[in-house]
């Protein structure tokens, strides 16, 4: 069916009254808890309570307290009209934890709370805690006592009631439903009891408080913790042996009272499902699924049955894992055709939750023996004729599907007849034989009517009459040989007793055709019971099953094998082991080389350790285990033994390289070791065997990469490890300098024994010199700019520290004169651009490095920079499309130079014609200078392929940045690639173009409108279909929109048919399309659009589906039901309609009915049920939604009320005029109002909340209207009139938009139709533009002419600016308000969402007209003829509710309101009119209320109640008997009792005597003795037993009336027994600072009247307390058993005397410079400790000099706070540099390089060979080759005879000179190769100058020897060391110190 709309409008004046709201939180159960509550008084505050939060709840929420008690069986209040309910409303946000204390003000049933505010009372008539009473709290979203609350929590103080059986349930609530004590029924006791309700836990989220000291307990309270997690804290709270109590004071319960509350944040317990499958007879697939895991690990899942609903684990519960996720096991056993319910549980450490509850039911029984059957007999009567238990004739069918049968036998094993039934006795039905039938009788026989085998698994047994206990045996047969017997022991008590196998039966009954039960021993009894007896397929014996494991542990000698019994095969394992060999792969016992070891016997996973094995070598083993049946074995498995060890292997030895003076890391990659059985590297060990020579090698502990103090030294023998390798711990120092080479010898070796030596690992030292490196062409080259750099290609051996480039203009530039750039440092390539350079300048470069050495260069290399015209350029093109026309080509730049009066601001050529600007004139240009746009003088096309472009104003400056944009331009039509011949400006009469700058080409694409595909419909229904394509070819250009277009004709296309896009871009796209009519054939095209065009795809076609039939059915047979029945709909529609239902009862919409069920009771006669099906409407948009006030959802209007509330969760709820509120209709959209066209059904708003238009800049507003007549009306406006929707006088559109601006659509809204209507507004293209709908479909749209919307303050609904001014007269289901512009697709959405509700495009209806039957009207006669025990009662019929009265009579009870269900009811015949009867069997003087009643079909009515009272009969009474006390195991006798009774009188009585307390005193044990009126009681208690118990005593007269009389008697020890006193004492704390507490009772004697005495201590023995100086009470109780008890205290006084241990180091530290360091006593510990107190630490010196050079002994002493004391002794090492190596720290030492001369004469004291600088150029004359500085080399001078020392003396060539003479004259050469000739340099004369200093210089100016008062003893070592000087010569400079120039010359060494 097609929808039909039509537009009708409304004007609606709106006001709303601004109220506070508060969102009232929800609670579950156990978000609260009771912490303590009194009946006594305290002080003016009575009947008081506490509870803590244990949630947040916010401001506003309600909670209801009461005393009322809940009927848990019935699920209802017990129905008290006195006890009070009460609510509590949280005045602000309370958070968790919070203490709320509540009381009674003066018994005045107000009650006050600490937080919060509580009601006056609102059920009941007070407020009255009594003894033992219940609270409750709970909310409810109906008001107070609720049919079904939502209860928080419950505590129940015990009301004394009894706790039998059937009156308490588990958990000790009172259970008043099932109770059957006299006096105790629910009628009795509602007022002082409570059950559970089932939707609380004792224990959990409620508590019972008995047992306890006083059972109905006055007072308690919570003496618990309150810190932990929620569930925790409510565990205990809910844990009544956490309680303290009273039952005299009151306790203080306020806040203060309780440990503060600590509430720790949770996770929550799991979430999950349930799942049943495979369902049998007796097994089914059971399961879950975790879909949350409530943020804990689950540790534990499974599921959980019973057969009566909400099983949990205390049912049959199967755990199935751990973790999330599905999970599921089969489950067996099952009993066949059984309902079974089953739930999932998931356990984390926050609890245990269940899945949602599922059902299935077992298939039908499959009687074979393979189910293991249970015999059970049901049915009451006796067997047939050959009593035999076979034919099914008591209860019991299987025995005849099982072919088996049961009798009974006499001693003989003759089957007796004549006795064999089903008796119940005492509730417990059984098969039984009657032994006085025949006494005989012997026993019962199970067997086989066909002589087949059967095991027996077990069965339930009952004697009868026995009291003294008897023996059974149980005999099995097979073929009439006795297969074993077992015995068992009957019962005493009235209850059957299970026998079963592995207990009583054992294993001897599984391969039997008959069992015999019999008795054995004791006095004959009167009956045998069986009951459930299960069956089984017989059992036979096997040998056992067992597995063989995989062997572990396995080295060269030894393994561990395993092996696991899994079953025993029906007998005992007697051996089990394992057999092994290594030449048998099949190894058995007792075969050639197989070695059997034994492991014990029995079943289960064994193990056993194997040695003695061979190296490398492979074995076979298998597990075997022995029983009665034989030996089997568990497989063969095999392992192989490791091989023997091997010595490690050298796998990397490749030395090590570094630099003189450096240290350097022996890391894997230089040094490595690896062991075929070692498994870390710490178990590889080197050995030094030889260390090295120049330097050090060592383990850098720290690592600094420094070798320093805590470093290890690895000299000969010394070791380090692999691990010290890979951690890169091991590191080489050089310390020698000119040695090119160095080495250590090692070995390595295993954990084994494996070593491999003479190991060498060879260093290699570089020594240092200056870098080289090459200089790179200079590249980059710009204007001002240039990229320069070098390679360092050697670093000489010593890092580079600086490197970089220097340039100048003039050629071969240095770093101290010209332009230097450093870059970085290191070797390698580098380079930097260099900026600020000249134009058109040529530069000369080299790089430069710099080492400890000095500084090198590189090559000179030269460039010129460049002088370009333009400079960060770059174009672009809007469109690159071959043959596009209109195309704008943007062109950006910055000027270098200035441009001047004729210069071009751009000239751009293009070859062939890439780009056309025939076209483009001046006004196509604009040109952008610095942002700022300028005049375009002219546009010249060159050639067609080119543009000059000049300004009319042309001067611009250098560095201006320049757009310019040329419009109008064509692309050459064919695709290629088109490049510049230049772009440049033209200054000076033109330039050339830079290469820096040369422009990309014109690249042209030849473009193509898309490529699409149409794809076939899918979900195709009555009103829907998804349809969509692929865009597979996007055409080379980007799809800016796609989707689909259709129609019913065929060929549909964008322009003329409906059009949905669905995006853009490419791939594929889809989307529901909604709206569609039924069974129509649609046509169906993709489409997408590029900037070349729109393409289809191919066309498909669809046919939507028929609207579906609706069938109506209903749960009542006929249609018919009884008056108040509950009755439920069905609405079943064919196909797969929507689910869209809409319920009415004779014509009116059923509120908030929508689904295909609608169940109600309140029905009469004639009553019309309808349905109708409607199509699937989605949901609307709820983005940005402020407003929502709907009419049709219950949330929002609940039917009846002035608060309409605003559902968008913003707050702005509406308050309704009265007249609006009583026009609500549920006829159509499931709610509206009707507005009457007057200003009575204005709404008007207060202030909004959270519009903020002003910030979105959009607003959208909709509405259901449904206009009645014609007139000016608004639906929707803002006082200002800025804002209006609504029609014109003449029934048109019309909208405002923030402009009070009428913006009319020329569209008529049609009256008497409901319309769907939206007006939005938002910006586009710069403007706000507004769009309104009709039905989903746009109207009209408005450009407002503005940028921004005005705020909205308040609004109106149903009118103008003001009431009254134009009303809407009509109707209103919704109004929305959005704060965003909705699309047009939103608003189809929202249209379709509720088209439904407003529209009659119903699918299909149906509908059922109901038959309510009634009952009877009946009266009540008045009772007559009334004597102590019979009355005659009756009524009257007097109206049959249309149908035939099948029953009637009376029904009567002592309560009232007597009912044909739970009371006496006498049958009076049928039928109409008058009846009655004679009532017998009542009890005298009682008052009795009775009722007539009547049944029809219509149910059953009842007559007005009548009471009578039964006349009286006394009672007999029973003198007083005082209560007794008596000593534990004492007897009360002689208590006399004298009887009086007036009626009969004659002295006949039943006298007998109940225990309260059987656990004190026994009914047995109390003795009733004695005649006529007086009686005499003996009374002796249970052994051992302590306590009170009451004895009621009851007297029947001979006429049945009973009077009773109570004492009671007490059995006790109330005299405590004695301690001696104990004296304080002082006990050491150990070395841990703790003292464990020995048992201290041997040091009180204790005494007591009754016995022996136990003494206890606190804290017990073996508790563990610390601290020095802490006092801990020991308290020492004697307990006699009998509940008195004595304490005595005395005091433990604990003291440290554990001196602190401390850890000390030995330190090696230098003197600083001055010659003396300080240090601290932290310095020299590794670590301290003292248990019990901080440690404090001291040293005897702290300050030293160069006279403690060397070690010096230091002495610590560490104290704790208790005075207790450790010494320790460390070596601090003193050392400084020692430049000369004399052993003389250089901080201690006058001449630190030893040369002779004193630091303060040396010019250089760090430097031995050089103490002089004669010039002051920083350069010692050793070195320096000018000493003087006078231009002559001192090579020259000395060779010249001028003095090297004289600035004045010099040689001047051609000029005569005085030369200077030496006065010595040393050797020239001398060869010290140790002959003894001419071994020492000698220099004659050299002794007459003691002050002489002697040098000698190396080729290069290295010093190598220097002397002060020279001895003639050099022998050519370098430095006085060792080493020899290589042969060669050798430069000597002598200084006598006598004035003259020091003398130098050559010396030649050679050995």
């Amino acid at each position: 069916m097609k929808k039909t709309t039509y537009l009708n409008l409304f004007l609606l004046f709106f006001s709303i009254t601004s109220s506070v709201v508060y969102a009232q939180t929800t609670l579950t159960a156990g978000d609260v808890a009771f912490l303590g509550y009194n009946t006594d008084a305290n002080g003016t505050e009575d009947h008081s309570f506490s509870w803590i939060t244990l949630e947040d709840i916010s401001a506003g929420t309600v909670i209801y307290f009461t005393e009322e008690g809940w009927n848990a069986n019935g699920n209802t209040w017990y129905g008290s009209t006195s006890e009070g309910h009460y609510s509590w409303t949280a005045s602000n946000i309370t958070p968790a934890g919070t203490i709320v204390y509540i009381y009674e003000n003066a018994s005045t049933d107000v009650l006050i709370s600490s937080v919060g505010s509580m009601s006056t009372i609102l059920s009941g008539t007070g407020w009255n805690l009594s003894a033992g009473d219940n609270i409750f709290a709970y909310q409810s979203s109906t008001g107070v006592k609720p049919s079904s609350p939502n209860f928080l929590s419950g505590l129940y103080g015990d009301d004394n009631f009894a706790h039998t059986v059937g009156c308490d349930d588990a958990n000790n609530w009172f259970d008043c439903q099932n109770c059957t004590t006299s006096g105790q029924s629910c009628a009795t006791t509602g007022v002082s009891t409570t059950g559970l309700p089932s939707t609380l836990t004792n224990g959990t989220n409620a508590i019972a408080l008995f047992p306890n000291p006083f059972n109905e307990t006055d007072n308690a309270k919570y003496n618990g913790t309150l810190t932990g997690t929620k569930a925790f804290i409510a565990s205990q709270i809910n844990d009544r042996d956490n309680w303290i109590y009273d039952n005299d004071t009151a306790y203080n319960i306020t806040s203060g009272q309780f440990a503060s509350p600590n509430i720790i944040a949770s996770s929550t317990t799991p979430t999950l499902t349930t799942v049943a499958s495979g369902i049998t007879a007796t097994a089914a697939t059971l399961g879950g699924n975790i879909t949350n895991n409530g943020g804990a690990t689950v540790t534990e899942r499974g599921i959980v049955y019973n057969i009566t609903g909400a099983p949990t684990t205390s049912d049959n519960k199967v755990q199935i894992g751990s973790g999330d996720g599905s999970f599921s096991d089969e489950i067996t056993g099952l009993s066949s055709g059984t309902t079974y319910y089953v739930r999932a549980y998931a356990i984390n450490s926050e609890g245990t939750s269940y899945g949602n509850e599922e059902t299935f039911a077992t298939n039908a029984p499959a009687l074979f023996l393979s189910t293991n059957p249970t015999i059970t007999f049901d049915s009451n009567g006796s067997a047939g004729s050959d009593d035999i238990a076979s034919d099914g004739e008591l209860g019991s069918d299987e025995i005849n599907d099982l072919n088996l049968e049961i009798f009974a036998v006499n001693s003989s094993d003759t089957k007796l007849t004549g006795g064999l039934q089903v008796l119940e006795y005492n509730g417990l039905q059984q098969l039984t034989y009657e032994t006085g039938v025949s006494p005989s009788f012997h026993g019962m026989v199970i067997q086989s009517d066909d002589q087949s085998n059967f095991s027996l698994q077990q069965f339930d047994f009952h004697d009868w009459g026995l009291y003294d206990g008897a023996t059974y045996v149980v005999e099995g047969f097979d073929d009439g040989v006795s297969q074993g017997m077992a015995t068992f022991n009957g019962n005493t008590t009235s209850v059957f007793i299970n026998v079963s196998q592995g207990d009583e039966l054992g294993n001897v009954f599984q391969n039997v055709d008959r069992i015999h039960i019999a008795q054995q021993s004791g006095s004959d009894n009167s009956y045998m019971g069986l009951n459930n007896i299960q069956v089984g397929v017989p059992i036979t014996k096997s040998a056992p099953t067992i597995t063989t494991t995989t062997a572990s542990d396995i080295t060269t000698t030894t393994v561990t094998l395993g092996g696991n019994i899994t079953t025993d095969g029906g007998a005992t394992v007697s051996a089990r082991g394992f057999v092994y060999s290594s030449s048998d792969n099949t190894p058995t016992l007792g075969e050639g080389g197989v070695t059997n070891v034994l492991d014990g016997s029995g079943t289960g996973v064994f193990n056993e350790s194997i040695s003695g094995l061979s190296a490398s070598t492979t074995y076979y083993y298998q597990t075997y285990a022995t029983n009665s049946e034989g030996t089997s074995y568990g497989g063969v498995e095999s392992f192989a033994t490791s091989a023997p060890n091997t010595p490690p292997s050298i796998s990397v030895n490749n030395g090590l390289t570094l630099n003189e003076g450096t240290t350097e890391l022996i890391d894997s990659g230089k040094l490595n070791a690896t062991d075929a059985e070692t498994g870390s590297g710490s178990d590889i060990t080197f050995t030094i065997t030889s260390a090295v020579s120049y330097g050090v090698l060592f383990i850098d502990s720290n690592p600094s990469n420094v070798f320093e103090t805590g470093d290890i030294e690895l000299v000969v023998n010394a070791t380090f490890t692999l691990d010290d390798i890979n951690n890169d711990r091991l590191r080489y120092t050089n310390t020698v300098g000119d040695q090119n080479a160095d080495s250590f010898e090692f070995k390595v070796s295993d954990p084994n024994g494996g070593e491999l030596t003479n190991q060498t690992f060879t260093i290699t030292i570089n020594l240092l010199e200056v870098p080289t490196l090459t200089t790179t062409a200079a590249s980059g080259v710009t204007n001002t700019t240039a990229t320069l750099g070098g390679n360092v290609t050697n670093n000489g051996g010593a890092a580079v520290t600086e490197r970089g480039i220097v340039y100048n203009t003039t050629g071969t530039p240095n770093v101290d004169d010209d332009s230097k750039v450093q870059i970085g440092s290191g070797d390698g390539s580098f380079s930097d651009e260099i900026t600020g350079l000249t134009a058109g300048t040529e530069y000369f470069v080299r790089a430069y490095a710099i080492n400890s050495e000095g500084t090198s260069y590189g090559g000179v290399e030269s460039f010129t920079t460049s002088n370009p015209q333009l400079e960060n350029f770059f174009w672009s093109a809007d469109n690159l499309s071959a043959g596009a026309t209109g195309v704008t080509y943007t062109f950006e730049y910055t000027t270098v130079t200035g441009l001047g009066g004729s210069d071009a601001i751009l000239y751009a050529l293009n070859t062939a014609n890439g780009w056309n600007t025939n076209s483009v004139t001046v006004g196509d240009i604009t040109v952008l200078v610095n942002g700022n746009s300028r005049t375009v003088a002219g546009i010249f096309s060159v050639g067609g392929s080119g543009a000059f472009i000049t300004l009319d104003n042309p001067i611009v400056a250098s560095g201006s940045e320049i757009v310019v944009t040329i419009a109008n331009v064509s692309n050459n039509g064919n695709p290629g690639t088109y490049n510049w011949n230049w772009i440049h400006t033209a200054t000076g009469g033109g330039n050339e173009i830079d290469p820096a700058v040369s422009p990309d080409p014109i690249v042209l694409s030849a473009n193509t409108a898309p490529t699409v595909t149409t794809s076939a419909a899918s979900g195709v229904t009555n009103t829907t279909a998804t349809l969509g394509g692929e865009v597979t070819d996007n055409g080379g250009v980007i799809v800016t929109e796609r989707g689909i277009v259709y129609n019913t004709t065929g060929t549909p296309n964008v322009d003329d048919d409906t059009k949905v896009q669905i995006g853009d871009g490419d791939g594929s796209f889809s989307d529901e399309i909604t709206g569609l009519s039924a069974e129509n054939q649609y046509f169906v095209r993709a489409y997408a659009i590029n900037s070349e065009g729109t393409a289809y795809g191919s066309e498909e076609s669809f046919t939507t589906s028929l609207n579906p039939s609706l069938t109506l059915s209903s749960s009542a047979t006929d249609n018919t039901i009884s008056s108040g029945a509950s009755v439920t709909f069905t609405a079943t529609p064919s196909g797969t309609a929507a689910t869209n239902y809409l319920w009415k009862k004779n014509g009116i919409v059923v509120p908030g009915e929508t689904n295909a069920t609608y169940t109600t009771t309140d029905l009469v006669n004639g009553d019309v049920i309808e349905v109708q099906l409607s199509a699937d409407s989605g949901t609307i948009v709820n983005t940005n939604l402020v407003l929502n006030l709907d009419a049709g959802d219950r949330s929002s209007y609940p039917g009846s009320g002035v608060a309409w509330t605003d559902i968008s969760s913003n707050n702005n709820d509406a308050t309704l005029p009265s007249n609006l509120a009583t026009s609500y209709s549920t006829i159509v959209g499931a709610g509206s109002f009707n507005f009457q066209g007057n200003s009575s059904t204005t709404i008007q708003s207060s202030a909004v909340n959270n519009w903020d238009i002003t910030s979105t800049n959009a607003l959208s507003v909709e509405t259901w209207v449904k206009r009645i007549n014609g007139g000016h009306q608004f639906w929707f406006s803002t006082p200002n009139l800025h804002y209006r929707l609504g029609v014109d006088p003449s029934g048109n559109l019309f909208w405002d938009m923030g402009q009070y601006a009428d913006r009319n659509s020329g569209i008529l809204v049609s009256e008497g139709v409901w319309h769907h209507i939206v007006y939005t507004a938002g910006v586009e293209t710069g403007n706000i533009t507004t769009r309104v709908y009709v039905d989903g479909v746009e109207v009209a749209d408005q450009n407002e002419g503005m940028g921004t919307l005005s705020s909205i303050t308040n609004y109106l609904i149903g009118d103008g600016q003001t009431p009254g001014q134009h009303p809407l007269n009509g109707d209103m289901g919704l109004i929305r308000v959005y704060n965003k512009a909705l699309s047009a697709l939103e608003v189809v959405q929202n249209f379709n969402a509720e088209v439904d509700r407003f529209t009659t495009d119903v699918l299909s209806s149906n509908s059922i007209t109901m038959t309510v039957n009634v009952p009877p009207t009946v009266t009540t006669t008045t009772s007559s003829n009334i004597t102590f025990i019979t009355a005659i009662l009756g009524g009257e019929v007097t109206d049959n509710g249309g149908q035939t009265v099948t029953e009637r009579g009376i029904v009567y009870n002592t309560t009232g309101t007597p009912n044909v269900d739970d009371d006496p009811k006498i049958i009076i015949g049928n039928g109409d009119g008058s009846f009655s009867d004679e009532i017998t069997g009542l009890d005298s003087g009682t008052e009795y209320f009775v009722r007539a009643y009547a049944i029809n079909v219509g149910g059953t009515g009842y007559g007005n109640e009548v009471s009578f009272t039964t006349t009286a009969n006394d009672s007999p009474v029973g003198s007083v008997v005082a209560d007794q006390s008596e000593c534990i195991n004492g007897s009360v006798t002689e208590l006399a009792l004298t009887i009086t009774d007036a009626f009969p009188g004659d002295n006949t009585f039943m006298v007998t005597a109940t225990s309260s307390n059987t656990a004190v005193v026994a009914n047995a044990d109390i003795i009733v003795t004695g005649n006529g009126n007086t009686r005499t009681f003996t009374i002796t208690p249970v052994l051992g037993a302590a306590g009170t118990s009451t004895i009621t005593v009851t007297i029947e007269d001979s006429l049945g009336e009973i009077g009773t009389q109570t004492f009671s008697v007490t059995f006790n020890d109330l005299i405590p027994p004695t301690l001696t006193a104990v004296q304080n004492i002082e006990e050491e704390l150990d070395a841990n600072c703790n003292f464990v507490v020995p048992d201290y009772t041997g040091l009180t004697t204790a005494t007591d009247n009754c016995g022996t005495t136990t003494i206890t201590q606190s804290p017990i023995a073996g508790t563990v307390i610390s601290g020095h100086g802490t006092l801990q009470t020991i308290t020492l109780t004697a307990d006699d058993g009998n509940g008195n008890t004595d304490s005595t205290a005395f005091e433990v006084t604990l003291a440290d005397v554990t001196a602190p241990t401390v850890v000390v180091q030995d330190i090696e530290m230098p003197l600083n410079e001055t010659g003396s360091t300080s240090i601290t006593a932290e310095a020299f510990i590794v670590d301290s400790d003292d248990s019990c107190s901080a440690v404090s630490i001291s040293i005897d010196r702290t300050d030293f000099d160069c006279a403690d050079l060397g070690d010096n002994p230091i002495t610590i002493t560490a104290t704790d706070s208790n005075g207790n004391t450790t010494t320790e002794t460390a070596i601090l090492t003193l050392t400084g540099e020692d430049t000369d190596g004399d052993s003389i720290a250089d901080s201690c030492d006058n001449d630190k390089d030893n040369d002779g001369t004193p630091d303060a004469e040396d010019a250089f004291p760090l430097d031995a060979t050089e103490d002089t600088d004669t010039d002051g150029d920083g350069i010692g004359n050793n070195s320096d080759t000018d000493d003087d500085n006078d231009g002559d080399s001192d090579v020259d001078e000395l060779a010249n005879n001028t003095d090297p020392l004289d600035d004045t003396s010099f040689f001047v060539p051609g000029e005569e000179e005085t030369p200077v003479t030496p006065t010595l004259v040393p050797a020239q050469a001398f060869t010290p190769n140790g002959d003894g000739i001419n071994d020492f340099w000698v220099i004659p004369g050299i002794e007459n100058y003691p002050n002489a200093l002697v040098k000698v210089y190396n080729r290069w100016g290295h010093e190598v020897f220097a002397s002060k008062g020279y001895n003639n003893d050099w022998n050519a070592t370098y430095k006085s060391r060792s080493n020899s000087l290589p042969s060669g010569s050798y430069m000597y400079v002598i200084d006598l110190d006598n004035g003259m120039a020091p003398i130098q010359g050559w010396l030649f060494i050679n050995y």
